[in-house]
């Protein structure tokens, strides 16, 4: 099995039940950070090794977009927490802060940020189910070979 494909596959089998645990507890606590972070890494990680996974012709496929979308749906929820903090520290909780010009308030950040992180979960599961499901895909003819069945 390729060195990508193996961090891969146990990157992302790390993080399917640790973002469950992260958004099935409550929020916000000390234990809830370390874990989304914990969760946040394993996630970049899987987008970093899903870099060298390439198809027969060694070019990147349709499926790297997922890898950019999800790299992307992170930064946008890390830094929508982190401004959120920010604002909290300096100003009323309502009240409305310019980021960039824009009025945003810590509610909408909040907002923002937990869409990102449910967003990206959802999208981890689809992923692996159609890693699994479709034909052709590498854990498909693994796991049909093993339990001989095509």
């Amino acid at each position: 099995m390729d060195f990508n494909i193996a961090v891969h596959l146990a990157v992302t089998s790390l993080a399917i039940p640790l973002g469950a645990w992260v958004l099935w507890r409550p929020k916000g606590d000390r234990l809830h950070k370390l874990a989304g972070r914990t969760w946040s890494g394993l996630i970049l990680l899987s987008c970093i090794s899903s870099l060298g996974i390439r198809g027969d012709n060694g070019e990147f496929s349709y499926i790297h977009l997922i890898t950019l979308f999800t790299f992307l749906s992170i930064v946008v929820a890390l830094i929508s927490i982190k401004l959120r903090a920010n604002i909290m520290q300096r100003t009323p909780a309502n009240s409305p802060s310019k980021i960039l010009g824009i009025p945003v308030t810590p509610q909408l950040l909040l907002i923002r940020h937990q869409r990102a992180m449910k967003g990206t979960y959802i999208g981890l599961i689809i992923a692996g189910l159609l890693a699994v499901l479709l034909p052709g895909r590498y854990l498909h003819n693994m796991l049909f070979t093993f339990i001989n069945i095509q």
